[in-house]
């Protein structure tokens, strides 16, 4: 990207325009339309008397493992098509080289560090008495990874003290580079059904076993869907999605809920109270965690089954029109535990 001041203004001039037509708009939205990444939409920003940006300069893996001192946060993890919000506290980290887990009845998540490039701590005055606050990470090409926004009930010290420790003020952006993405489009047309596959498939112990079923195969995970449809999986109607977490709401069914991005997995695990289709939207809306699931972008949606040593495993997985995982849906479960036999009910009404 050209970083020249102007360059710079135009863009900017651009957003604000864009605010004012779209109001509710998001950030990385924003971006995709005036063709650029999110994270330089938002240092356009860095100048202004509203918004102060630090770019940390730390391994994110530090800050990571800091995280649960901010105490009571919420958590924000999304790709082009799903924000995943969840409210809590983090629990502590656990790395094995560019592998991390978090693990908490709050927040859970799975990080693949060799995806995060920057870190950015953000003070916005929201108003006259209000300043928003967060951590936000991202890749090399200026998407959005994961973002901490505090609260009243965050430590705000904590915010603070990363802040000032690794804190660098961006006075030009030369330092900054961003590669260009390219959308890899998997064509699952001319796969051939093999034998081998779908009966590897079928001696599947764990579901965590998946991934390495399709390396060995060289596929990718909707060729997958493809390769076994009819047997292992079943594709479904758009409204099925809808039908499945009213079924959830109605009978108290915990689930479990996982949202990819290259670098995050985060899964929310629980029964949902509240969900509600706001134009193209597809919202899960409780008090500690929010769903919202562009429908618009949605290209296929699949019922897909797992042999385990525990018993047949059953999921929804969504995908957009790039042929990526946007979300799954499980019923809520711990290995050595037959799956939940409501959790069965409530698909067996999208099934028929």
């Amino acid at each position: 990207m050209d970083h020249s001041l102007k360059t710079q203004t135009e863009i900017k001039a651009k957003w604000e325009e864009l605010k004012r037509e779209q109001p509710s708009l998001r950030i990385r939205d924003s971006a995709e339309i005036l063709g650029i990444s999110e994270m330089e939409l938002l240092l356009t920003e860095r100048n202004s008397d509203k918004i102060n940006i630090r770019l940390l300069d730390v391994n994110p893996a530090e800050i990571l493992a800091r995280l649960k001192d901010l105490g009571y946060v919420m958590a924000l993890s999304r790709n082009d098509s799903c924000v995943h919000e969840r409210k809590g506290i983090y629990g502590d980290l656990e790395l094995n080289g560019q592998m991390g887990l978090i693990l908490g009845e709050d927040i859970d998540l799975r990080i693949f560090l060799s995806h995060w490039k920057y870190s950015l701590a953000i003070e916005e005055k929201y108003n006259e008495t209000e300043v928003k606050r967060s951590l936000q990470f991202f890749d090399t090409f200026g998407r959005a990874i994961h973002k901490i926004h505090l609260n009243a009930k965050s430590n705000l010290q904590s915010f603070l003290e990363i802040k000032e420790k690794y804190g660098m003020v961006l006075e030009n952006l030369d330092a900054l580079e961003f590669a260009v993405y390219k959308q890899n489009s998997n064509d699952h047309s001319t796969i051939s059904v093999g034998i081998e596959f779908l009966q590897d498939w079928s001696e599947l112990k764990d579901t965590h076993d998946f991934f390495g079923l399709l390396r060995k195969h060289k596929i990718s995970r909707l060729q997958s869907m493809v390769l076994a449809e009819g047997r292992f999986t079943k594709r479904l109607d758009t409204i099925s999605l809808q039908i499945l977490l009213d079924e959830c709401v109605l009978n108290s069914i915990p689930i479990m809920v996982f949202v990819y991005n290259p670098g995050i997995v985060q899964i929310h695990t629980g029964a949902i109270k509240n969900v509600k289709v706001l134009g193209s939207w597809l919202n899960i809306l409780d008090s500690e965690f929010n769903l919202h699931l562009n429908q618009e972008k949605l290209a296929e949606i699949w019922w897909v089954s797992k042999p385990t040593n525990d018993g047949e495993v059953q999921s929804v997985e969504v995908y957009d029109h790039n042929k990526q995982l946007v979300v799954q849906f499980f019923g809520k479960r711990k290995p050595g535990f037959l799956e939940r036999e409501d959790w069965r009910a409530a698909l067996r009404k999208i099934l028929c």
